[in-house]
This record gives C-alpha cells, sequence and structure tokens, in this order.
C-alpha cells in the first residue's frame, strides 16, 4: 500500500494545469473517452423543480425551454392501501419524468380538485367553482410571466377535468395569445388510456413509484375493497413500472406533435 500511495505522490504534486493534461492521456491511455463520450451523450435533460429555484434561476430555465408542466391531483380517498395523494403523485412523477426528456420547469403538484369520492374517509374535495378559479389564476400568471407553453396534466378523472381546464385555457388564452395551454396526460398509455381508481393500474404505479406507501396485505378481506378496483391485488412493481414509462413515451410523442401544430 505504501509503494501504491508513493506512485501516485508525484502526479499529486503536479500543478493544476499538468494535473489536468496527465488525466486526460490516462483516460485516452485507456480507452475510457468513449464511454465517458457515451455517458454525456445519453444524460437527461436537467429536471427543474421551480419551487427550489430561485427567481434567476427560474429565468435562466425558462429561456433555454419556456414551457411549465403543471401536475393535478387531489387528496382522495384510494382505498386502505394506497396513498391519498395517489394521483398528485402520479401527475408529478410524470411530468417530472415527461421534463427529463422535453426540458422545461415542473410545478408542485396540485392536490385540489372537485368530483370524486366525496365524504370518504381523508378526501379532500373542492368545489368545481374553486377549482375554476385557481386553475384560472394559475394559467393567468404563467401567461403573465410570458411562458410559452404550459402543460397541465390531471391525474384525476382526466376524462372530467380535461373538458374544464381545457375551457379555462381557451379564455386565458384569449385574453394572452402568445401562451399556449394543454391539457394532456398522464393517462395516455399507447394501448390503454382507460383509468382505474385504487385498482391494478394505481395499485402497481405507487408500487413503482412510491413502494413505501403502499400495504397491499390490507387487502385481506372483501369490505377491504370496498370504494377501489377489486382487481388492486394483480398490480405489481414491474406492471407499474412498464405501464409509466409507456404512457410517458406516448406522452412525449403527443405533446411534440401538438407543439409543432399550435406554433
Amino acid at each position: 500500500m505504501e509503494n501504491i500511495q508513493r506512485s501516485f505522490r508525484p502526479v499529486a504534486a503536479l500543478p493544476c494545469a499538468r494535473r489536468r493534461s496527465f488525466i486526460g492521456s490516462l483516460v485516452k491511455a485507456l480507452g475510457l473517452g468513449s464511454l465517458c463520450g457515451a455517458a454525456a451523450r445519453t444524460t437527461p435533460a436537467p429536471v427543474h423543480r421551480w419551487d427550489e429555484m430561485s427567481a434567476s434561476d427560474l429565468k435562466a430555465a425558462l429561456e433555454l425551454k419556456s414551457l411549465v408542466y403543471l401536475p393535478i391531483g387531489t387528496l382522495e380517498f384510494h382505498g386502505v392501501h394506497l396513498p391519498l395523494a395517489t394521483d398528485a403523485i402520479h401527475a408529478h412523477e410524470f411530468c417530472l419524468a415527461a421534463a427529463a426528456r422535453t426540458g422545461g420547469v415542473v410545478l408542485p403538484p396540485s392536490h385540489w380538485s372537485p368530483h370524486g369520492h366525496e365524504k370518504w374517509p381523508g378526501s379532500i374535495l373542492v368545489r368545481e367553482e374553486t377549482f375554476r378559479a385557481l386553475m384560472t389564476d394559475v394559467f393567468t400568471r404563467l401567461a403573465e410571466q410570458e411562458i410559452r407553453w404550459v402543460v397541465a396534466c390531471a391525474g384525476h378523472w382526466p376524462s372530467k377535468l380535461e373538458p374544464i381546464l381545457r375551457e379555462i385555457a381557451a379564455g386565458v388564452m384569449e385574453r394572452f395569445p402568445k401562451t399556449r395551454i394543454l391539457a394532456l396526460g398522464p393517462w395516455c398509455h399507447p394501448a390503454d388510456t382507460s383509468v382505474d381508481h385504487g385498482g391494478k393500474k394505481e395499485t402497481a404505479l405507487m408500487l413503482a413509484l412510491r413502494p413505501g406507501l403502499v400495504h397491499v396485505g390490507r387487502l385481506d378481506r372483501p369490505e377491504a375493497f370496498r370504494g377501489v378496483g377489486r382487481d388492486a391485488l394483480e398490480g405489481t412493481a414491474r406492471f407499474g413500472k412498464d405501464f409509466f414509462e409507456a404512457e410517458v413515451k406516448r406522452f412525449v410523442e403527443l405533446l411534440e406533435k401538438a407543439m409543432q401544430e399550435t406554433r
């Protein structure tokens, strides 16, 4: 060990510039340059979280890509085995994964949505007029900052929320024509766009995204399935991972097409 340490002392003692030159020569001699280049080429885009950035960092990120993701979920009963924020977690992770491919900035998830399992344990669902006012304000504040693209991703009941979001977006875009607002994803799997509630898909997605928050062992009696899909026990982490990756891939394709068509 002493001999090895002694052999490296001359390198450590070299001036900084000569040390970099020596290391570069060593990498080339060992044939590591192509591996380093390949790793750099496959590095995903940096994911920017709006709430974790300074104003100057946000400005710089939006100058690179004027695209903002708004994940929309809720706090809602999802059975005895899944977290109340299942929809918000799904939407937020979905937006982060998409942003890693497209660039842009991801807003914190909204947990305030209407419609669903009202009056079930843990559910906090707001009135539709509250949701409309909130989304109008968020879209407007983003448009006032001259964001070019805003993508609202409804993890909660998209067939119900997306039409509302598109209606709100149309009103805001009429006042701010330079901003384009889309309601798209995350339930956009290329082979299956159907949505379940606490069933196989959502259980699998949470096993893939937040395994520590899933308690399938609690589904041990018939009454435990009250309010959720009876196929919940069929959900696996592998199925959830594959489903998630497929919906993100399809979403990016749809988004890029929509952005090209509305330039």
